[in-house]
């Protein structure tokens, strides 16, 4: 069932109360390696209400699949699909799948008995197009095996020139990836380039210093604790950390989910262990 708050001048089957029974999309998701394809095949849609699932047995209507990845922007319609095929290189962290039932011949009289009664009294003709059937959005993260991207692709660096006031280290969540503002005196050596150095430099306490304040914000916002969270769901970012760490594998603190991420060890262990080795 459809939890927006949609309404439109006839029933339509998935919008609470139109039309008794329940309109679903059943299919298998899978990976083609050989192909190197994202697969839904075995596509079937569940219609419990006789009178809609006898316009389409009855070609009045047609089953419509749209699919859409935000994070590449792209977007698939499909008619009638049983197996759709779409290439690794456009998919990216998840896609969304939404169902739709459409008209493609007139329907003359639109009625049933199996309609809310706010439409007994009404003649309703249809035509090409329109909508009586639909499903609703269905995310499907792709797995971290099939992932193209990792943790690091999320930020971007940004060095603050030397004139500007506002010398603090900062981060910003409002474009596709979050941008980490660090400060740096002109003319001299970049710190970052210098303690992200994987053979001389120190990238764990690196990772300490500018990764994990930037991880613990972004999983306030993903997890609603800001007030502006919704705002931030459809960036790249955010799509990344859901699919890297699902909400249920999450605990309630934003710190110890971004500590979470760093597969090898806890962030401050690996940074003491770097101070050894130095001081060594």
């Amino acid at each position: 069932m459809v939890n927006k708050n949609i309404s439109m001048p006839h029933p339509v089957m998935g919008i609470s109360g139109d039309i008794e029974g329940k309109f679903e999309i059943r299919f298998k998701f899978s990976v083609n390696r050989e192909n190197r394809n994202y697969e839904l095949s075995d596509i079937v849609p569940v219609i419990t209400n006789p009178y809609i699932y006898s316009l389409l047995s009855d070609g009045y209507i047609s089953l419509i699949i749209k699919i859409v990845c935000v994070p590449t922007y792209k977007s698939w319609t499909f008619t009638n699909p049983t197996l759709i095929s779409l290439s690794e290189d456009e998919i990216d962290i998840v896609i969304e799948v939404e169902s739709f039932l459409t008209v493609n011949k007139p329907i003359y009289n639109y009625s049933d008995s199996t309609f809310d009664s706010i439409f007994s009294d009404t003649v309703i003709r249809l035509t090409d197009g329109d909508i009586v059937g639909l499903t609703g959005s269905k995310r499907i993260p792709i797995s971290k095996e099939n992932e193209k991207v990792s943790l690091g692709s999320i930020f971007k660096f940004s060095r603050i020139k030397a004139h500007e006031k506002l010398q603090q280290l900062n981060f910003f969540y409002d474009d596709d990836q979050i941008t980490i503002n660090y400060p740096g005196i002109e003319g001299q050596l970049d710190p970052v380039h210098i303690m992200f150095e994987p053979t001389l430099g120190v990238p764990y306490t690196a990772l300490n210093i500018y990764l994990m304040p930037a991880l613990t914000e972004a999983f306030r916002i993903i997890m609603g604790q800001t007030n502006d969270s919704e705002m931030y769901l459809t960036k790249r970012w955010a799509m990344v950390l859901d699919a890297l760490l699902p909400e249920g594998k999450r605990t309630n603190d934003p710190f110890i989910n971004a500590q979470r991420l760093i597969p090898n060890e806890l962030p401050t262990n690996l940074a003491f262990k770097e101070f050894l080795r130095l001081k060594n």
